[in-house]
């Protein structure tokens, strides 16, 4: 007696034919529909207003000395503090110390920073020594 055998093709509506009888529905069907996924989306959300508003924002103040190097040597001449924020670290404590270099003269750059969290810790702008 010889074997036959029907091959099945699947198409990706869901339905199954086999070759030489009639279209059944597949069971994957069924259970596809009635599965739900929920999914985690790590893109930013839009606010009401329509601005993009990240996950998690950081915010952050440096402190920083202010340094002369113009003239018979480098001296510090006082403080400047900035602030700044980001969606990590790295990115506040950059964005607080461009905020910073922002109130510098030429001839002054920022020496000895420190950031804190704290965002009434410290007023903003420059604090130069009489």
């Amino acid at each position: 007696m010889k074997k036959t055998t029907k091959k099945i093709a699947a198409i990706g509506f869901g339905v199954a034919f086999a070759f030489g009888t009639l279209a059944v529905p597949t069971a994957a069907t069924a259970q596809v529909s009635s599965v739900t996924t929920a999914r985690v989306s790590s893109a930013p959300m839009v606010s009401e207003v329509g601005e993009i508003q990240p996950f998690a924002t950081i915010k952050l103040l440096v402190k920083c000395h202010i340094v002369d190097h113009a003239g018979e040597g480098a001296k510090t001449i006082g403080y400047v503090v900035g602030s700044g924020s980001g969606n990590t670290q790295t990115k506040a404590r950059a964005a607080a110390r461009s905020d910073a270099n922002a109130y510098l003269h030429p001839g002054e750059y920022p020496r000895h920073c420190q950031y804190s969290s704290n965002l009434t810790k410290w007023r903003l702008g420059v604090d130069r020594l009489p």
